[in-house]
């Protein structure tokens, strides 16, 4: 799987631009509601500091 980091950043600036709400309290919901686990929620959690951390060598 190809990753294009300028589609990424992309992606995530228009859902940035688009996300209406409290970050935080829709984790939760999506947890309670069982539409996410625990474990996925640790995943996209540490696959975020790693693209963060590329980002910051971009700079």
């Amino acid at each position: 799987m190809n990753i294009n980091p300028i589609q990424m950043i992309q992606e995530f600036n228009n859902f940035k631009n688009n996300f209406r709400g409290n970050p935080q309290q829709e984790v939760q919901r999506l947890l309670q509601s069982g539409q996410m686990t625990q474990q996925e929620l640790n995943k996209l959690q540490k696959t975020a500091s790693e693209f963060q951390k590329m980002m910051q060598m971009m700079k």
